[in-house]
């Protein structure tokens, strides 16, 4: 019957979509990764950090990490990277503001 047929098509949209029912996930997901590389490159890291971190932020939340894991680490690492201090040694990090005492 026509209800049954209403029933049916409402629960194939009540699921929430995939990236096979979405094609526009992936190249959405990879323009706020691209943006924030480019950004970061052109050396206005101090003005633009907020901006980088949401980009980076979306990025993480839209790209699947199954399918890019090494764009997946690399949105990772740079936004790990704007949260430590510019002048941070990696060799010898002093968090506390000390000089390693």
């Amino acid at each position: 019957t026509g209800t049954e047929a209403a029933g049916k098509a409402s629960e194939n949209t009540e699921t929430p979509g995939t990236e096979e029912d979405n094609p526009f996930q992936t190249p959405v997901s990879m323009l706020p990764y691209r943006l924030a590389r480019s950004i970061l490159e052109s050396g206005d890291r101090g003005e633009e950090e907020g901006t980088v971190r949401e980009l980076l932020t979306n990025c993480v939340e839209l790209l699947d990490a199954e399918k890019f894991p090494h764009i997946a680490t690399s949105a990772h690492f740079l936004l790990s990277e704007l949260y430590l201090p510019d002048d941070t040694d990696p060799a010898m990090p002093a968090f506390s503001g000390g000089e390693g005492k």
